[in-house]
Formats: C-alpha cells, structure tokens, sequence
C-alpha cells in the first residue's frame, strides 16, 4: 500500500524535478518589464518626439498687411518658443514684432491696507 500512495501522492522524478527548477529560474529574470514597456502610455517613441505647432494670424497695420507666425516646438521633455513673420502678402518685409508679456518680478512688499480693518474684525466676531 505505501508503494500506491507514494505514486499517487508521492515525489517526481529526479529529471522532473531538474527541468521545472530549471525553468522557474529562467522566468524569473523576465517575470518584470522594463520601464518603457510597463507604461501603458501607447507609443512612447512617438510621445517622446518633439512636435512643432505652426500658428499664423494676419497683422494688419495701416497699408502693410503681414502674416504673424507663432512657432512653438513641443515635446513631453522640453518647450521652447519661437516667433517670426510668415511670408507677407505684397509687401516688404518688416522687423518681427517683439512680444513683451513678460511680468515684471515685484521685489517690494505690499504695504499694509487699513480699508479692510473692519470686516476683518466682524469676521473674528463671528468665529467666537
């Protein structure tokens, strides 16, 4: 009886054993993705590559009529900017338009305003 149960129940062969060993030590060095395959973004070489956006708008100023071209390269990496002038329409060209959006950094304090003095009192009155 112990002979029937030892084969029913019992251990594997020697080789057996050897061969899903064997096996399960080399799926472990693949069992994980590396980086760009885990992410479930779609085509990462496409995502990665850098995109430039074209926009033109007309800029009419007294006679001259001009085309504005606002170029922007966009990539997921980095963004840079780029403005210039697209072919104008029967007319010389001029200089690029110079963009001054850019903020002034305040360096000074806000000095203090007393006109709210007295709804900041009422609102400590009703927080007691």
């Amino acid at each position: 009886m112990t002979g029937f149960f030892k084969g029913l129940f019992g251990s594997k062969s020697k080789s057996e054993d050897t061969t899903v060993r064997s096996s399960q030590s080399d799926s472990s060095g693949s069992y994980y993705l590396d980086s760009d395959s885990a992410k479930s973004l779609g085509n990462l070489d496409y995502m990665r590559s850098v995109k430039t956006i074209r926009r033109t708008f007309p800029k009419v100023e007294g006679d001259k009529k001009e085309e504005v071209e606002k170029i922007k390269k966009v990539s997921s990496m980095s963004q840079s900017e780029g403005n210039g002038i697209a072919s104008p329409s029967d007319s010389t060209n001029s200089p690029t338009p110079t963009n001054s959006n850019n903020p002034q950094i305040a360096t000074e304090r806000r000095k203090n305003d007393s006109s709210m003095d007295i709804f900041r009192n009422m609102a400590k009155d009703i927080k007691r």
